[in-house]
């Protein structure tokens, strides 16, 4: 009787620990696409920022007053807005994926 006791405890040790060597398993295989898709959206956001800072320098309407490295947008007060927060999330992102 204890013998079979034994058996049955062990049995579902075994069993316990396979379900729990597959849970982590998958788990693992979610943070790796986690991983990379937070990567891939880093890439994509400082990609978007450098793309808009070209378009902004590269901007023919440039006015004579502003002497200052920055483009006429992202100088500019309400779309400046818009630089200034995707630089923050390039910042922020940096921090994580380091």
């Amino acid at each position: 009787m204890i013998t079979f006791l034994l058996i049955i405890g062990l049995v579902i040790a075994l069993g316990l620990c396979a379900s729990e060597f597959i849970l982590i398993k998958i788990l693992l295989q979610k943070i790796d696409t986690y991983e990379a898709w937070i990567l891939n959206f880093k890439s994509d956001v400082m990609s978007t920022a450098e793309n808009m800072r070209a378009i902004d320098k590269g901007a023919t309407f440039k006015s004579s007053f502003l002497s200052t490295e920055k483009g006429v947008f992202e100088s500019d007060d309400q779309v400046g807005v818009v630089f200034k927060e995707l630089l923050d999330l390039i910042e922020k992102l940096n921090q994580r994926t380091q």
